[in-house]
């Protein structure tokens, strides 16, 4: 939500964020994901799991404060 500080968060977190925020389809993307865009055009799959972000199922992706549950 807004307002909410990332102080506490560490870097698998910000992973397991991206991975999500990333998985969602975009209309501009042609209903593309940025993660498919970006794995297709920009940097190899490899490269990306190196960097610990990874596919998210659109079934599976959550857009709620409780992925970072703990």
């Amino acid at each position: 939500p807004q307002g909410t500080t990332f102080n506490n968060l560490n870097q698998d977190d910000c992973n397991l964020l991206m991975s999500h925020i990333n998985s969602i389809p975009r209309d501009l993307l042609g209903e593309s994901t940025p993660y498919e865009l970006t794995e297709n055009k920009l940097i190899p799959k490899e490269i990306l799991q190196e960097l610990g972000i990874k596919k998210i199922s659109p079934d599976d992706v959550c857009r709620k404060s409780r992925l970072l549950k703990k």
